[in-house]
């Protein structure tokens, strides 16, 4: 009786549980690692962008990690913004517009990498979905079949 039962313990081992480990630690997460590699691009675009005066003294604030999020930066950027409209009231008149310009284009920008970051969040959550969703059906369908 225990070498039936350990037969069948081996059995349900092989032909179960190393199937469906094999299957979650290779299931295909294509579009995750897309959307990963997505967010790493904008973050460095985010931050290659750094053309103001000043921005060095608040990059010392950014942690030395990889996985620096792109909020972080772009409150980083709100307040590079606030600090150059404060600095404009202290420069002559005619440099005064060129400044504004900058300021201008830099907000657009700032805007631009809020909506692509809006998107990307989304997408992102919507494929997790679809992978999570991908792997239960798998796991599911492998179950069936080998309930059979």
């Amino acid at each position: 009786m225990e070498k039936e039962h350990g037969y069948l313990l081996k059995a349900l081992g092989t032909q179960v549980a190393e199937p469906l480990r094999a299957m979650v630690m290779g299931a295909p997460l294509v579009g995750a690692r897309h959307l990963a590699q997505r967010y790493e691009r904008m973050r460095q675009e985010a931050e290659s962008q750094n053309g103001y005066p000043h921005l060095d003294r608040v990059q010392t604030l950014k942690p030395k990690r990889e996985s620096l999020s792109l909020s972080l930066s772009l409150f980083i950027w709100k307040i590079c913004f606030s600090l150059n409209v404060h600095r404009l009231s202290k420069y002559q008149n005619d440099k005064l517009p060129e400044l504004v310009k900058k300021l201008e284009s830099a907000e657009a920008k700032l805007q631009d990498l809020k909506s692509n970051m809006t998107i990307l969040s989304k997408e992102a959550v919507s494929a997790m979905t679809a992978v999570e969703d991908q792997q239960q059906n798998q796991t599911l369908q492998r179950l069936i079949k080998l309930y059979r």
